[in-house]
């Protein structure tokens, strides 16, 4: 009797544990993208956003692409996350990589268009955005569907500065000069420029 009692119990423990195991992974979401090109090799972590990822704890997920191309960091519970982009063996030597600020994730969901190209260290800019300032009177959703209607993603946590500034993904078959143009002739837009490449940090 004591014995039986004992394989009950393992077996309700057990299928306890699956439940409270598939109940996590319900509840967890992902972020997936594209690195560009394919010849780089890129360690992407995503951090709780805001914090410093050498703090033990604050990395929640990451992946290692070793040829470029797309990537998935799964089981992260919904909430906002930066992701670090560190550049691995020659590519150190050939490109420069920033973060991606505050990607939100939702449960159950995969926020995907993630997808980063990165700058040859030959460049004074950023290739993949740019920074757009909005005149003072803008509300922030309209600043918003300007940039959804230019195809552009929120990169960086706006800054305000008497404008709001925001650093904006420009869509990948489009140029910097492309974009800045589009972005001039809204009225709502102060100025739009490159984002510069600071020699500091690109060594």
């Amino acid at each position: 009797m004591i014995r039986s009692f004992a394989i009950l119990s393992i077996v309700l423990f057990s299928v306890s544990c699956a439940t409270y195991a598939e109940d996590i992974a319900n509840d967890t979401g992902a972020i997936s993208g594209r690195i560009f090109p394919k010849d780089a090799s890129v360690r992407i972590i995503a951090k709780t956003a805001g914090t410093e990822y050498k703090i033990k704890g604050n990395i929640k997920g990451e992946v290692t692409l070793t040829q470029g191309g797309d990537f998935t960091i799964k089981g992260l519970l919904p909430g906002k996350y930066d992701l670090l982009f560190f550049l691995q063996g020659k590519s150190k030597k050939k490109y420069f990589a920033t973060r991606w600020s505050e990607v939100v994730v939702q449960s159950g969901k995969t926020t995907s268009g993630i997808n980063y190209r990165l700058t040859p260290l030959s460049s004074k800019y950023l290739i993949d955005e740019i920074l757009v300032a909005f005149k003072e009177e803008t509300k922030a959703e309209e600043a918003r569907k300007v940039i959804r209607a230019a195809g552009c993603v929120i990169k960086d946590t706006p800054l305000h500065l008497g404008t709001t500034i925001y650093t904006l993904d420009i869509p990948d078959d489009k140029s910097i000069d492309e974009m800045i143009k589009v972005f001039k002739k809204d009225k709502c837009v102060a100025y739009a420029e490159p984002n510069g490449i600071s020699r500091i940090d690109a060594k």
